[in-house]
């Protein structure tokens, strides 16, 4: 296992009554961890979710300066949905500032969650 990463799986039912294998990767965020992410994501990655805290303006900023760049440059083909978490905390983030980075990433979807 990767320094700084955390694996989740678990089997689920999809809706069309097929089992789903699903596995969640945490790969640490520094800089010093971008061979693991890129290793990553050239491996059998089928989706991508971008987790930002919805009461921090420069977690949800490093979206569109770091994150999208690393994207675009190791994995352009890659589905991606944009999660923001804390969506029940003070300070959050407007929608329209949510909005403009989820454009900018061409994001499959956008969740909230707390």
């Amino acid at each position: 296992m990767i320094p700084h990463e955390e694996t989740y799986k678990r089997s689920i039912q999809a809706p069309s009554d097929s089992k789903v294998e699903l596995e969640l990767i945490d790969v640490g965020g520094g800089s010093d961890y971008l061979d693991q992410r890129i290793e990553k994501y050239n491996s059998s990655v089928d989706l991508i979710a971008v987790c930002f805290a919805m009461n921090d303006y420069q977690s949800l900023r490093n979206v569109g300066k770091i994150w999208l760049p690393e994207l675009e440059k190791y994995c352009p083909d890659k589905p991606r949905i944009l999660i923001g978490c804390k969506a029940n905390k003070p300070g959050v983030c407007s929608r329209e500032s949510i909005d403009l980075v989820q454009g900018f990433g061409q994001f499959k979807s956008f969740i909230e969650c707390t």
